[in-house]
């Protein structure tokens, strides 16, 4: 290509590109002689990825149905066989290295040949579409989660620590939760099944509640990866086996519906499912799957719990919590931190903004969000930030404004101060920012939208 492509001009590419862009795309039947087996590990790869080697999938950063989305990730749906294997081999062994933050060449390291013609073959026979708008809704969400019980706890616990994450101790419980693709050959009844991959599809993609239950644009799985399962992803099958308790966060004892319920309202700046009704039940049932094996009120703390923070530096940094996020986050996430939404579905969430959490979610304490950061980002890059990185990023994210704290009074300091010690001591709510003055959280007189619905039900109507 070079010799033909070094003699155009800047407007005969773009001539090219407009003419190539109105062609009819149609799926190719590349891959050769692939077999249903293979085809079907393509499938996982780049639908749901395989986090026994944290592959994540295809479809995180290149679209619903890998069609492309936004400038950076193109379309990859119907492209030839043969093609996609070998770029995926160029930036196996480093001839090709043009993509942000490495993150090709991440993925294709830990593939297997095998990985590489599956995907391909798979890729090669899906329709690339003619427009996003057409594009059918995703089987599988963006973050959705492989065959980690295909592996025994040894390889499993092998592969996170190769990532930098710790090792168990030895009083700790080690559980790798069974996937939704392992709940066919499951003796449970069929409406139970039922009800719990409406319960994963739900997890993976609230955006179907959108307007209903959800005014943001963020999924579960945004902030709790491998579809509820991964560690050191705030994994969310433990609320199944240690709910009912007590939370400090409202005071009283909550069961498993309940702590659903605060996800909603301070996650998805929304308005929960009634409890007991079909979505909440859904939710619930996929918890319970997830967490089966693994009795009520376990004897020993949970491996891979929560998101563990990282050591608190001395100082943390808004100027180079900026620097680094937009060295190594905007790429996904935008400099203006809305993230990308194609056709009304997430491919990467808000970090802050209207279409992010409010000020009442967990991650705005700066440990959780610094925990969140320093574990799972870049995508498919654990550990690759150091301590103060993640931390300086955390603070950056958390300075910037976000739907209003649900519990809000009427006064932020106020606000602040009553949920200070449970909470806002952890945050930047209520605080000055340094480059501006703004109170964080005072969203009066300063042209900050505040996302919150008037009709919306707000905590304090049903604790």
């Amino acid at each position: 290509m070079a010799p033909f492509v070094s003699g155009l001009d800047d407007q005969q590419i773009a001539d090219l590109a407009a003419f190539y862009s109105q062609m009819t795309p149609t799926p190719g039947q590349g891959g050769g002689d692939a077999d249903e087996a293979l085809l079907e590990r393509g499938e996982m790869i780049a639908l749901r990825g395989d986090w026994s080697v944290y592959l994540v999938s295809c479809n995180s950063c290149h679209g619903p149905e890998n069609r492309g989305a936004g400038t950076t990730f193109p379309g990859i749906a119907g492209q030839h066989a043969g093609y996609i294997e070998s770029q995926l081999r160029a930036w196996q062994d480093g001839t090709r290295d043009n993509d942000p933050q490495d993150l090709m060449g991440t993925m294709a390291r830990r593939m297997r040949e095998e990985d590489i013609r599956a995907v391909a073959a798979w890729l090669s026979r899906q329709d690339p579409g003619t427009s996003q708008e057409e594009s059918a809704p995703v089987s599988a969400a963006a973050g959705s989660t492989g065959a980690l019980a295909e592996q025994d706890t040894e390889q499993y616990v092998a592969t996170l620590t190769e990532l930098g994450f710790p090792a168990p101790e030895d009083n700790e419980l080690v559980h790798i939760p069974p996937t939704i693709d392992e709940l066919a050959d499951t003796d449970l009844h069929p409406e139970l099944k039922r009800v719990i991959r409406r319960g994963h599809d739900l997890f993976t993609n609230t955006q179907q509640l959108r307007g209903e239950n959800v005014f943001n644009a963020m999924n579960c799985s945004s902030c709790h990866l491998g579809d509820g399962r991964l560690p050191f992803s705030g994994p969310t099958w433990p609320a199944a086996v240690v709910l009912p308790d007590f939370r400090g966060k409202n005071d009283h004892v909550n069961n498993l519906e309940e702590r659903i319920a605060g996800c909603f309202t301070y996650s998805m700046n929304g308005k929960p499912p009634a409890y007991g009704s079909d979505d909440m039940l859904a939710l619930v049932a996929y918890h319970r799957w997830m967490a089966t094996g693994v009795p009520m009120y376990p004897a020993h703390p949970i491996y891979g719990r929560g998101y563990p923070a990282p050591e608190r530096p001395e100082e943390v940094s808004y100027e180079r919590g900026k620097e680094t996020f937009e060295a190594n986050c905007a790429v996904c996430h935008g400099e203006d931190g809305n993230g990308l939404q194609l056709d009304g579905r997430t491919v990467f969430p808000a970090p802050w903004g209207d279409l992010s959490n409010n000020w009442g979610a967990g991650i705005v304490r700066l440990f959780t969000a610094a925990g969140f950061i320093k574990s799972n980002m870049p995508l498919g890059q654990p550990n690759s930030l150091s301590d103060q990185e993640a931390w300086n990023v955390a603070y950056y994210l958390n300075s910037q404004e976000r739907p209003q704290d649900p519990r809000y009074t009427g006064d932020v300091a106020e606000t602040r101060e009553l949920y200070g010690p449970t909470f806002h001591q952890h945050s930047r709510y209520g605080q000055t920012r340094e480059t501006d003055g703004h109170v964080l959280g005072d969203h009066a007189n300063t042209g900050e939208k505040d996302f919150l619905k008037p009709d919306m039900i707000r905590p304090r109507d049903f604790e």
